[in-house]
């Protein structure tokens, strides 16, 4: 019998180590998923309806040298989102 197949949880898929965090806080180059809209303010539902719902993965392009504006890759669309508009978003980063 094979050592690496007699291992608990063998074959299952082990999650990634991830953090959650507020979308504001992310840098360039952060990978993650939404996890939830903590209001629903008329941005959050605007967001939504533009793809970046909770379970969406997503990556920080560029960000800004004073920190806002935030360029952001979803569902192969880029949005460019003022850290105003991300204060309501928390997020799961998924580690390097």
């Amino acid at each position: 019998m094979d050592i690496e197949s007699n291992k608990k949880g063998a074959g299952q898929r082990v999650p990634s180590s991830s953090v959650k965090r507020r979308f504001s806080e992310l840098k360039k180059g952060d990978k993650g998923t939404v996890f939830r809209y903590v209001c629903e303010d008329e941005c959050a539902i605007r967001l939504q309806e533009m793809g970046l719902c909770p379970g969406t993965e997503f990556r920080v392009l560029k960000v800004a040298p004073l920190g806002d504006p935030v360029e952001v890759e979803f569902r192969d669309c880029r949005l460019c989102l003022r850290r105003s508009e991300t204060q309501s978003i928390d997020v799961e980063v998924h580690a390097e």
